[in-house]
């Protein structure tokens, strides 16, 4: 079988699928840079985020929540090795690593998400 491990668009369609963890109610932006974020999650994460990893961010418009996580494409390429069970426990292992939080693996979700242009 083959997989598609690239990022796949088109105009008027996006998607975000991965293992991911819901953050907006869970990370805090520290007081001290309060004011340059508001209460802007997303925006705090996308900063926080070095350039080479592999977690990503994804804001969901309906239910306003942000999504942080490891996307499908990422997931085959670091993780191929590993059992599909297993993928939460080492999608939690770098959230932490790299944000310094205390997620666990019952936070973790497969999340899907579609955006449109139309």
């Amino acid at each position: 079988m083959k997989f598609r491990t690239d990022f796949v668009t088109n105009s008027s369609t996006s998607s975000f699928i991965a293992f991911a963890v819901g953050a907006k109610d869970k990370i805090e932006i520290p007081e001290d840079i309060a004011d340059r974020y508001g209460s802007s999650v997303s925006e705090y994460l996308e900063d926080l985020l070095p350039n080479k990893t592999i977690l990503s961010v994804h804001i969901e418009e309906y239910d306003d929540e942000v999504y942080l996580g490891v996307e499908m494409s990422q997931v085959i390429k670091h993780f191929g090795d590993v059992q599909l069970k297993d993928v939460p426990q080492k999608v939690v292992e770098v959230i932490n690593r790299e944000l310094r939080t205390d997620f666990t693996v019952k936070d973790v979700q497969y999340v899907e998400l579609v955006s449109s242009d139309r």
